[in-house]
């Protein structure tokens, strides 16, 4: 599974995608835009909400559930247009890694994108407040996605737990714990040269 913004360019999340897939061609994904179907807003929120009213009991708890019994993992994927507010200004990501680590999934920053400030913004984890994250435009009214996950939150851990989560998995902020993790993904040889050529030349639309 894939935890991702939607507003990366197109062609850099197809290819940070590969570099930690590239030698798993056997296995399914589950990238949120590419595998729910973007038709009104009751068509998503069917899928979404599995015909439940509890956020917990919706698609991303199916979705978790299979990868666990599959042996998957959570790949979390950054980009350069968040990098003032940080990925986990986004209440869907933070309360998707949140839910992956009750559930037992491993998760896997990615290694283009994990640095502290693709992750918490420019003012960095030690002002992170998740209680200040939202859903959609943060310019418009409150969704109804983003009342889900306050109202979930609320009620199953509450912010300090939340910050606290989000902070221990995401501790590879450094370019040595991004090699790690490239280490830990067994990328493979082609996973390898598609990172290289990405840091030789990032001319990627």
């Amino acid at each position: 599974m894939v935890s991702n913004c939607w507003d990366e360019p197109m062609g850099k999340f197809l290819r940070d995608v590969l570099i930690v897939t590239s030698n798993k061609d056997h296995l399914g994904m589950f990238v949120c835009f590419l595998s729910l179907f973007q038709g009104s807003h009751d068509e998503l929120n069917a899928q979404v909400m599995q015909g439940s009213n509890d956020l917990q009991q919706g698609c991303l708890a199916v979705v978790l559930s299979s990868v666990k019994e599959s042996g998957g993992c959570m790949i979390v994927v950054s980009n350069e247009k968040v990098l003032d507010e940080g990925l986990y200004s986004r209440l869907w990501c933070t309360w998707e890694v949140f839910c992956a680590t009750q559930d037992g999934v491993k998760i896997l920053i990615h290694p283009l994108t994990g640095t502290e400030a693709h992750l918490f913004g420019t003012a960095g984890k030690l002002k992170f407040q998740p209680e200040l994250g939202r859903c959609g435009n943060p310019a418009l009214a409150v969704t109804e996605d983003e009342k889900r996950i306050r109202h979930a939150i609320g009620n199953c851990a509450g912010w300090d737990v939340i910050r606290r989560v989000l902070l221990k998995v995401s501790q590879y902020t450094t370019q040595v714990g991004r090699v790690d993790v490239a280490e830990d993904v067994k990328i493979g040889p082609k996973g390898i040269k598609l990172l290289l050529d990405a840091v030789a030349t990032d001319n990627i639309p």
